[in-house]
């Protein structure tokens, strides 16, 4: 399928992504029409356990920009199994929204959280995605290392869309990286994609 028999919906999030993902990109590591693998890995001079905790300060890191409820603030995790990577708000007329954005299957303090869900335009689509955000103790801090593999059928392909959600999740991957920098109050140390 080309981009112009896609849906209109679907080429508008599209071209949204986009935009947002202009200035800073992560890396499709692999990518097909029916699945792609996203990755990006820095190190902080800080220990898993400072990173663990801004991981888990959803806040923190994550855009107001790439929530439904136009608010950060709204965004939490809750680092067990079966815990929620959810959205809340009250609506404008009094009404309880709320989002699973991805459901915990893996929390291990210090070393790993994993989430199951589709973000973003992948939420509506036939797909299953994986978001693993892992610590490992290095020389001098933690190398913090972000990757999301999804698979699926979208409209024009999952490696059509891959750029943009790379574009996104790159954006948030140095956002988390400049978090538990400011939080721990150490320095970055170096960043890269994965190749």
């Amino acid at each position: 399928m080309n981009r112009s028999s896609m849906p209109m919906a679907a080429r508008c999030i599209i071209s949204a992504l986009a935009l947002f993902a202009a200035p800073v990109s992560a890396s499709v590591v692999t990518s097909s029409p029916a699945q792609f693998t996203l990755g990006y890995t820095s190190t902080v001079k800080a220990n898993p356990d400072q990173v663990w905790a801004t991981v888990i300060n959803l806040p923190g890191w994550w855009s107001a920009a790439h929530s439904y409820s136009g608010k950060a603030a709204n965004l939490s995790i809750d680092p067990r199994a079966g815990g929620c990577w959810c959205e809340r708000w009250t609506g404008a007329k009094g009404e309880a929204n709320s989002i699973e954005h991805a459901r915990i299957v893996m929390a291990m303090p210090g070393k790993v959280v994993r989430a199951v869900g589709g973000f973003g335009p992948l939420q509506q689509a036939p797909v299953y995605a994986v978001l693993s955000i892992e610590m490992k103790p290095v020389d001098g801090g933690t190398q913090l290392r972000m990757t999301y593999a999804a698979s699926g059928d979208i409209a024009g392909g999952m490696a059509e869309i891959a750029p943009a959600i790379d574009g996104v999740l790159g954006q948030h991957g140095l956002n988390l990286r400049r978090d538990a920098v400011h939080k721990t109050g150490s320095a970055l140390d170096r960043g890269n994609v994965e190749t």
